[in-house]
Protein backbone atom coordinates (compact mmCIF):
# COMPACT_ATOMS: atom_id res chain seq x y z
CA UNK A 1 0.00 0.00 0.00
CA UNK A 2 2.64 2.38 0.68
CA UNK A 3 4.42 1.42 -1.73
CA UNK A 4 2.64 1.94 -4.25
CA UNK A 5 2.17 5.42 -2.94
CA UNK A 6 5.66 6.44 -3.03
CA UNK A 7 5.39 4.96 -6.54
CA UNK A 8 2.42 6.68 -7.83
CA UNK A 9 4.13 10.39 -6.01
CA UNK A 10 7.19 9.78 -7.80
CA UNK A 11 5.48 9.34 -11.30
CA UNK A 12 3.49 12.59 -10.70
CA UNK A 13 7.28 14.56 -9.44
CA UNK A 14 8.87 12.92 -13.19
CA UNK A 15 5.52 14.21 -15.06
CA UNK A 16 5.37 17.23 -13.22
CA UNK A 17 9.15 17.93 -14.28
CA UNK A 18 8.72 16.80 -17.88
CA UNK A 19 5.88 19.02 -17.46
CA UNK A 20 7.68 22.02 -16.89
CA UNK A 21 10.93 21.39 -19.03
CA UNK A 22 8.80 21.01 -22.18
CA UNK A 23 6.92 24.19 -21.28
CA UNK A 24 10.59 25.68 -20.71
CA UNK A 25 11.66 24.37 -24.16
CA UNK A 26 8.65 25.23 -26.40
CA UNK A 27 7.30 28.35 -24.78
CA UNK A 28 10.25 29.76 -23.06
CA UNK A 29 8.58 30.13 -20.27
CA UNK A 30 11.30 29.79 -17.05
CA UNK A 31 9.86 26.99 -14.01
CA UNK A 32 8.89 29.68 -12.03
CA UNK A 33 6.73 31.69 -14.00
CA UNK A 34 5.09 28.27 -15.22
CA UNK A 35 4.45 27.70 -11.56
CA UNK A 36 2.77 30.94 -10.95
CA UNK A 37 0.74 30.94 -13.87
CA UNK A 38 -0.39 27.29 -13.72
CA UNK A 39 -1.33 28.02 -9.52
CA UNK A 40 -3.21 31.01 -10.71
CA UNK A 41 -5.05 29.21 -12.96
CA UNK A 42 -5.87 26.32 -10.73
CA UNK A 43 -7.01 28.58 -8.17
CA UNK A 44 -9.12 30.31 -10.39
CA UNK A 45 -10.69 26.56 -11.76
CA UNK A 46 -11.02 25.32 -8.03
CA UNK A 47 -12.81 29.01 -6.90
CA UNK A 48 -15.30 27.95 -10.32
CA UNK A 49 -15.97 24.50 -8.79
CA UNK A 50 -16.70 25.68 -5.24
CA UNK A 51 -18.72 28.11 -6.68
CA UNK A 52 -20.69 25.66 -9.21
CA UNK A 53 -21.25 23.04 -5.63
CA UNK A 54 -22.32 26.36 -3.60
CA UNK A 55 -24.42 27.15 -6.37
CA UNK A 56 -25.58 23.56 -7.03
CA UNK A 57 -26.37 23.21 -3.08
CA UNK A 58 -28.34 26.14 -2.78
CA UNK A 59 -30.85 25.86 -6.14
CA UNK A 60 -31.13 22.15 -4.20
CA UNK A 61 -32.27 23.75 -1.02
CA UNK A 62 -34.66 26.44 -2.89
CA UNK A 63 -35.88 22.94 -5.06
CA UNK A 64 -37.01 20.90 -1.43
CA UNK A 65 -38.42 24.36 -0.09
CA UNK A 66 -40.69 24.90 -3.39
CA UNK A 67 -41.37 21.07 -3.00
CA UNK A 68 -42.56 21.20 0.37
CA UNK A 69 -44.90 24.63 -0.47
CA UNK A 70 -46.35 22.52 -3.15
CA UNK A 71 -47.01 19.78 -1.18
CA UNK A 72 -48.19 22.03 1.38
CA UNK A 73 -50.89 23.42 -0.87
CA UNK A 74 -51.97 20.77 -2.19
CA UNK A 75 -52.73 19.37 1.10
CA UNK A 76 -54.90 22.07 2.01
CA UNK A 77 -57.16 21.65 -1.47
CA UNK A 78 -57.24 18.26 -0.32
CA UNK A 79 -58.56 19.05 3.24
CA UNK A 80 -60.77 21.37 1.68
CA UNK A 81 -59.07 24.52 2.33
CA UNK A 82 -58.71 27.20 -0.60
CA UNK A 83 -55.45 28.37 -1.47
CA UNK A 84 -56.50 31.42 -2.73
CA UNK A 85 -58.81 32.28 0.39
CA UNK A 86 -56.48 35.23 1.85
CA UNK A 87 -56.28 36.61 -1.55
CA UNK A 88 -59.74 36.32 -2.27
CA UNK A 89 -60.47 38.46 1.37
CA UNK A 90 -58.43 41.09 0.15
CA UNK A 91 -60.04 41.72 -3.12
CA UNK A 92 -63.46 41.69 -1.44
CA UNK A 93 -62.04 44.67 0.66
CA UNK A 94 -60.76 46.43 -2.39
CA UNK A 95 -64.13 46.45 -3.48
CA UNK A 96 -65.84 47.23 -0.65
CA UNK A 97 -63.45 50.24 0.15
CA UNK A 98 -64.27 51.54 -3.77
CA UNK A 99 -61.06 50.20 -5.20
CA UNK A 100 -58.75 51.66 -2.97
CA UNK A 101 -55.66 49.95 -2.35
CA UNK A 102 -54.97 48.52 0.95
CA UNK A 103 -51.42 48.24 2.78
Amino acid sequence: MIGSLIKHLIHLAIYVIVFFGAVWLFLGMPPQETYTRSSEHLGKLFGRASKFSRDFGNTAIEMKHEADSQLQQASDRFHGKDPYERQAHRFDEMVGKGGEKLN
